[in-house]
């Protein structure tokens, strides 16, 4: 089976569990905080579920984190390269 996840969306959900763990904060407590379910919370973590911008928002805020941080490799993640090249690198 082929990973159909995207990278980013995998570096998002490590750095919610980093954040939550930071804030000693448990899956379930943020799910309450954010009123979703707690699976929603575990598949972010894991990637398999997108963010979307405006609830990765009110994630940081949760979390009490600058929304840049999500999009922060960290020592032991990172992203590159995304499928083929960077961004500067496709000319975007």
């Amino acid at each position: 089976m082929t990973d159909r996840h995207n990278p980013v969306d995998r570096l998002i959900g490590h750095n919610i569990a980093r954040a939550m763990a930071s804030a000693g904060i448990s899956t379930e407590r943020l799910a309450a905080m954010l009123d979703v379910r707690g699976v929603i919370v575990q598949e972010w973590i894991a990637g398999e579920r997108r963010v979307g911008a405006a609830r990765l928002f009110d994630v940081c805020v949760a979390l009490r984190v600058r929304v840049s941080f999500m999009y922060e490799p960290g020592q032991t993640f990172s992203v590159w390269p995304v499928r083929n090249a960077a961004p500067a690198e496709r000319g975007s």
